[in-house]
């Protein structure tokens, strides 16, 4: 669940991304182990990562930053 006192002053980031179908399970793979490494980032406020139950292929990223250089970091983070 999001702390809506936490999203009002960070940058908020969303992503739509579309697998090929043969390439899912492979992809739920590294993002389990991806999600909890982002999550625990010093500037991130929030980090979700849903799958379509309609449609597999597609995921919706929210994520929610301290501020655009702990986004940056993020980029910059090994696991990224």
């Amino acid at each position: 669940m999001v702390d809506l006192n936490q999203v009002r002053n960070g940058l908020v980031v969303t992503a739509f991304w579309e697998a090929k179908p043969e390439e899912v399970d492979s992809l739920v793979g590294i993002i389990r182990d991806f999600l909890p490494q982002a999550q625990g980032e010093p500037g991130v406020k929030a980090f979700q990562i849903h799958q379509s139950l309609t449609e597999p292929t597609k995921f919706f990223f929210y994520e929610v930053f301290k501020d655009e250089a702990a986004f940056a970091e993020h980029q910059r983070s090994e696991h990224f």
